[in-house]
């Protein structure tokens, strides 16, 4: 699995939306990005601690 930070999205989060957006790669090889909140995130980086680095990227966003 690899994880990494694209964008935060001040608008969305202005929304009360998923305002970190990751881009990911899973263990088959599909990519894909998504949306992710403060609990999605906290839940990701205990999920996949190898990927905590990018994770907490979009955390230290959330402020």
């Amino acid at each position: 699995m690899l994880i990494k930070f694209s964008e935060f999205n001040l608008v969305r989060k202005a929304r009360g939306k998923e305002a970190a957006r990751f881009d990911i790669v899973d263990d088959e090889g599909e990519s894909y990005w998504v949306w992710m909140s403060k609990t999605d995130i906290k839940r990701n980086i205990k999920a996949f601690p190898e990927c905590s680095d990018e994770l907490q990227k979009g955390l230290n966003r959330y402020g």
